[in-house]
């Protein structure tokens, strides 16, 4: 991506309208409130210095690396731009897992610059955005209190590594919620082993019922951790919990989110949650307040709702609109997202002159989420890929393995051990090998097979 971007800036043939109205100047970036955006961002005139100051963006040079001939590279940058002649190419840069995966900022980075180079944003056929993965439907509430944080990143405050942190005996109170930890983890032995340890191994267990309160602070004194699951079934992760809190699964609550086209629906309730399950708002409600904190004491779910409406202003799931309607229609917030029907209404919601709007296409007012309202190039830190590499590029002797993405299986089994049905048909997930591979390792068809990692614990 970086050749091709070169290759354009050479040519000239990047959209230059574009780029002097609605990308940053190097003044404006260096004012940004942003640490990240500080740090990494960049004007057209700084990014364009960057692409001729790289050895690796050259054609040559990137056919080397990459396996992709000059030739292919200089056609790309000609299909993708209009090569200078004619109307310009209305250009869309679609990705997905196979590009961040590897080098997940850089790579993205890399992408993301072509496309502002190209004005590919807020426009009728020109945008950049992946393709499709997680729906990412939930919404943020309070921000997190960086100052608090024990991690930094060249003298910037960053979110704390909870698994780090726990890994290193710090964490005396867990609460994982919804996952499973083990299974979600990058590093799943690593969490399992201290799991073992810091609750199991470490001050007294709890005995009974009577007792439990005084031996989990006696745990605690001993420098080992209580562990809180809450989650709708339980997993591996569940075996090391001194409380499991059973929560209710979709269609036994009512609850309002947001869909891969951010259009926000009401999903109500159509059953009963079994046993003791609870909503999980009322799970950590009741615990907040029994703990004497205060603004948890929501009657209802719609409550919530409204609440967190206040949180979402100026996201791209903004739905206060429809919250300050539905109070001052003397309604609760479900009430009137219930009679947008299953449609639902996308967000961000807008209203213009008394009626509720969604937004189909974000940014077609090409305004970016900066200081400046402009967008930013970006730097993408090579450095850093390098010493990723070092550690894990190919050394000749290791098996390549690709996990196989059976519908019945997803990634890992990670939610399929619960359902019979699905390890009847898959008992165990499937591994692609390389023939090549397996001819040098003696492995044949319908082996079972046990891979590990020096690198990965």
């Amino acid at each position: 991506y970086g050749a091709i971007a070169r290759y354009i800036v050479e040519q000239g043939w990047e959209d230059t309208d574009f780029i002097s109205s609605f990308t940053a100047s190097s003044g404006e970036v260096a004012a940004e409130s942003h640490w990240r955006r500080k740090m990494f961002g960049a004007s057209f005139v700084d990014f364009q210095s960057y692409l001729l100051a790289e050895d690796a963006f050259r054609l040559a040079d990137a056919e080397a690396i990459t396996g992709v001939t000059a030739a292919d590279i200089q056609a790309a940058a000609v299909m993708i731009s209009g090569g200078g002649v004619g109307q310009r190419p209305k250009t869309t840069f679609l990705f997905e897992k196979g590009l961040y995966w590897t080098h997940l900022y850089e790579n993205t980075a890399a992408i993301a610059n072509l496309a502002v180079l190209l004005g590919s944003a807020g426009r009728p056929g020109r945008a950049i955005s992946r393709l499709g993965g997680h729906q990412r439907g939930g919404q943020s509430a309070g921000g997190y209190p960086l100052d608090q944080s024990p991690d930094e990143f060249l003298g910037n405050k960053i979110e704390m590594d909870t698994d780090r942190y726990f890994v290193a005996g710090n964490t005396r109170l867990m609460w994982a919620i919804g996952t499973n930890w083990i299974g979600a983890s990058a590093c799943s032995s690593a969490i399992e082993a201290a799991l073992k340890t810091l609750v199991q191994e470490t001050g007294p267990q709890v005995s009974s019922a009577a007792s439990a309160i005084a031996e989990l602070k006696a745990r605690v004194d001993a420098g080992g951790t209580v562990f809180i699951h809450q989650e709708i079934y339980a997993n591996k992760t569940t075996q090391y919990a001194d409380l499991v809190l059973p929560a209710a699964a979709w269609g036994e609550k009512d609850f309002a989110r947001a869909n891969a086209e951010r259009r926000l629906r009401l999903y109500q309730k159509f059953m009963d949650p079994p046993g003791q399950a609870r909503d999980d708002w009322e799970i950590v409600a009741e615990v907040a307040q029994k703990m004497g904190y205060s603004g948890f004491d929501w009657a209802n779910v719609s409550e919530l709702f409204e609440e967190a409406a206040g949180y979402s202003q100026g996201s791209r799931r903004d739905f206060s609109e429809l919250a300050l309607r539905a109070q001052a229609d003397g309604l609760s917030g479900h009430e009137l997202l219930r009679s947008y029907g299953t449609e639902g209404i996308q967000t961000p919601i807008r209203d213009n002159a008394g009626t509720l709007i969604g937004t189909p296409r974000l940014h077609a007012d090409i305004r970016f989420k900066t200081n400046s309202g402009k967008a930013n190039f970006v730097l993408a830190d090579w450095a850093t890929v390098a010493a990723r590499n070092a550690v894990v590029a190919p050394t000749g002797n290791e098996v390549w393995v690709t996990n196989m993405r059976v519908n019945h299986l997803w990634n890992n089994m990670s939610d399929f051990t619960r359902r019979p049905y699905a390890l009847q048909r898959w008992p165990a997930n499937i591994l692609q090998v390389n023939p090549d591979d397996a001819a040098a390792q003696s492995i044949k068809n319908g082996d079972l097979l046990k891979i590990e990692s020096a690198n990965i614990v």
